[in-house]
């Protein structure tokens, strides 16, 4: 019975698909793949609750098949800025967010989220508060910025500005930083399974900007920011979580009209530095800076010491509801 439906739909598919001139068989594969996926998984293992840290990978087909086989609760982890490319169409009853007031953007962008719960960062908590403070291999440095995936992601061409922001502006205000500041240390730290970018490799070929890779500390690059007298970065969720934990940090935004990133978090325009004459000014008085506010900082990543088990006294909270 399910081969002769599927039969059927998939001319009824191609059909559609030579009258409109589209393909809608990739839509089609997609949807297929995800129900004989849940349906797999869940007819051999029984679960109370669901939990994934990839939030952009939520899928109602999912949810129900959980549901069906005895679930009580969906659940993901935000890892990553909620931003527009990663935030559409989220589909979970919980979404446990790094501070408070994340999470809304993903109502506007088709998904369905029952419960949003800030929680602080897992990763962080992991890397950072979980192991021994491993600084002994890491450099002091004066500026320590924070990469991001670009070969991997090209969800960040959501629209014409990216390209520009980042290839163009913001590697060319790096340069520019260490031309102008020529005894500062700067550090430009990318993931450890960063692939070399070649457009990103030729714009810092002759820069004084030291650039590494690889981590030499078990508590990956969080080790380099508490290292560092100031980090900044394009748009990575580290800068969220040093925020959050008290100290300054910035993004780079050039001309600010990086929304894709930023609108979902609130107070954090103090945190976007706009212009190159801004981001100068901040590097002189990097050691002069305040800490956050104590008001703020819970907006951008609550204190992460103890994140796994506050999503733990929460599934069990739910649990025992029941």
């Amino acid at each position: 019975k399910k081969k002769f439906f599927f039969f059927k739909l998939f001319f009824k598919i191609l059909i559609f698909s030579i009258a409109d001139r589209t393909n809608y068989f990739r839509i089609f594969s997609l949807l297929v793949y995800d129900i004989l996926r849940s349906n797999h998984i869940f007819s051999n293992i029984k679960a109370k609750f669901f939990f994934t840290n990839k939030f952009y990978g939520t899928s109602p087909i999912f949810n129900f098949y959980f549901k069906k086989s005895g679930g009580l609760k969906s659940s993901c982890f935000q890892k990553n800025i909620l931003a527009y490319s990663l935030s559409c169409f989220v589909y979970s009853d919980i979404l446990f967010t790094l501070g408070k007031g994340q999470g809304r953007i993903c109502h506007k962008l088709g998904g369905k989220i029952k419960k949003i719960i800030p929680v602080g960062s897992l990763y962080m908590e992991n890397a950072w508060f979980n192991k021994k403070k491993d600084l002994k291999n890491v450099p002091n440095s004066n500026i320590l910025i924070l990469g991001i995936n670009t070969l991997k992601n090209t969800r960040h061409y959501v629209n014409n500005i990216y390209e520009n922001s980042y290839y163009n502006l913001f590697l060319d205000w790096i340069n520019q930083l260490a031309l102008d500041f020529p005894n500062l240390k700067i550090v430009y730290k990318h993931h450890n399974d960063y692939l070399e970018d070649p457009k990103e490799r030729k714009k810092l070929s002759n820069s004084k900007v030291e650039i590494l890779i690889k981590n030499k500390s078990i508590n990956s690059s969080y080790a380099y920011a508490y290292k560092s007298e100031l980090t900044i970065s394009f748009a990575s969720t580290m800068i969220l979580e040093i925020l959050g934990h008290g100290k300054k940090a910035f993004f780079i935004d050039p001309n600010l009209k990086g929304s894709q990133w930023f609108d979902d978090i609130k107070n954090i325009k103090e945190y976007r530095i706009g212009s190159y004459e801004l981001l100068k000014k901040i590097v002189k008085n990097r050691t002069k800076l305040s800490k956050v506010s104590r008001n703020h900082k819970d907006f951008y990543c609550l204190e992460s010491d103890d994140t796994s088990k506050k999503i733990a006294n929460y599934l069990m909270q739910k649990a025992s509801e029941k």
